[in-house]
C-alpha cells in the first residue's frame, strides 16, 4: 500500500474511531434529553468516564452512555466542545475534589403553580392584571352563614372558578386595610353579606350582588361578567 493511500485511510478511520472513544471528565460535564436536546436534565460529575457516538451535524450534539457499577446505563447529549470533539470552551476548575461516584441526574425541574386564590385585595388586582384574568372577589367574614355557603359552593365546583380565568380574592370586611381598598374600588348596592364583585383584569367592576345565592344565580353573575368583558376588548 502507497504511503499515501495509508494516510487517506488513517484518515477516513479517525472519526470512527472517535465515534467508540470513552472521554473521562476531569471538570463537570452538562447533561441534555436525548429527545429535547435545549432540556438540560442533570451533569456528570469529574471522574466519570463516558462512551461517545458521533457527532450530530445538525446541532453538535454528541450521545453518551454512562454505565453504572450495576450494569444500569445512563444515556443523554453532552455538546461536542464538552467531551473533546469541538473547539475547547473555558471552564472553571472545580473546587471540590474529583470523585468517581457515580453521576445522579436531578429529576426535571417542576414549574410553580401560579397563585389564583388570595386573602388581599391588593394582591388579588395585582395577579389578575399581570396575568390577564378576571377577578372574583368574596368580601365577608368567617361568622357569615350566607359567605360559608358561598365558599362550600365554588370548593365544591357548583360555582366555577376555572383557574385560568379567575384569581379568586376571599377578603375579610373586618379588616380596616380591605374594607378601605374594597370601598375605593367598588360600589356595591345592599346590606347583606356577602358582597360579590367579578372584576376585569384592569380592576373594572363589571357585575355585583349581595346576600344569599343559589349556584345558578352565581353563574348567572360571572356569565354576565364574562359577557361585558368581552364587549369591552
Amino acid at each position: 500500500m502507497s504511503l499515501q493511500k495509508l494516510f487517506i485511510t488513517l484518515l477516513l478511520a479517525i472519526p470512527l474511531v472517535l465515534a467508540s472513544a470513552t472521554f473521562h471528565c476531569e471538570t463537570s460535564v452538562d447533561a441534555f434529553d436525548p429527545d429535547q436536546p435545549v432540556r438540560q436534565v442533570g451533569t456528570f460529575n469529574p471522574g466519570s468516564d463516558l462512551e461517545l457516538g458521533e457527532v450530530r451535524k445538525e446541532d453538535g450534539m454528541v450521545p453518551v452512555t454512562y454505565r453504572n457499577a450495576d450494569g444500569t446505563e445512563i444515556q443523554a447529549l453532552c455538546r461536542a466542545q464538552d467531551v473533546g470533539l469541538g473547539a475547547p470552551v473555558a471552564t472553571t476548575p472545580p473546587s471540590a475534589p474529583v470523585s468517581s461516584e457515580t453521576p445522579t441526574l436531578p429529576p426535571p425541574k417542576q414549574t410553580t403553580p401560579a397563585k389564583t386564590k388570595v386573602e388581599d385585595l391588593a394582591e388579588g388586582l395585582k395577579l389578575a392584571e399581570e396575568n390577564h384574568k378576571m377577578l372574583f372577589v368574596k368580601y365577608g367574614r368567617a361568622a357569615c352563614g350566607n359567605c360559608q355557603a358561598l365558599g362550600r359552593m365554588i370548593k365544591s365546583g357548583q360555582v366555577k372558578l376555572p383557574p385560568n380565568d379567575f384569581i379568586f380574592a376571599e377578603i375579610n370586611c373586618d379588616d380596616a386595610t380591605q374594607r378601605s381598598l374594597f370601598k375605593e374600588k367598588f360600589k356595591v348596592d345592599g346590606q347583606t353579606l356577602p358582597f360579590v364583585v367579578i372584576a376585569g383584569s384592569d380592576g373594572h367592576q363589571l357585575a355585583a350582588r349581595t346576600g344569599y345565592g343559589e349556584a345558578q344565580e352565581f353563574k348567572k353573575l360571572i356569565d354576565e361578567a364574562k359577557k361585558k368583558s368581552k364587549s369591552a376588548s
